[in-house]
């Protein structure tokens, strides 16, 4: 007896936006741009694998809300963080807003973030 196939209820979410970080020096309370979405598009921030150069957590920071959308536990000297299962992602605000990154304690940041612009 065959089976009837019911559709799919979710979907994945695909990366096609992959950001490299290569040791920038990130000073604690000034955000450094990391990510800038084509033109019209919105950023959907999926996951990262990050590194720190010294004891600092990392701060994920929508431009337009100016506000922390993900930040990451305190991290040791040299210590690297791999994102949690953020689901269907992080979406920014609004279309044009970019994703800065922010450190609590001045350090070099090195890695990749990784989403979708939509």
């Amino acid at each position: 007896m065959l089976q009837k196939l019911r559709p799919p209820t979710e979907f994945a979410i695909l990366i096609d936006t992959f950001k490299m970080i290569d040791a920038n020096a990130i000073t604690a309370g000034s955000a450094e741009v990391i990510w800038t979405p084509a033109s019209g598009k919105t950023i959907r921030l999926l996951g990262w694998f990050l590194s720190s150069s010294a004891a600092a957590a990392l701060e994920f920071q929508d431009s337009g809300a100016a506000t922390v959308i993900a930040q990451t536990p305190l991290l040791a000297i040299a210590g690297v963080h791999n994102a949690p299962d953020l689901g269907k992602g992080l979406v920014l605000a609004d279309a044009d807003n970019t994703l800065k990154l922010d450190v609590t304690a001045n350090t070099t940041v090195s890695g990749m973030v990784f989403g979708r612009e939509e």
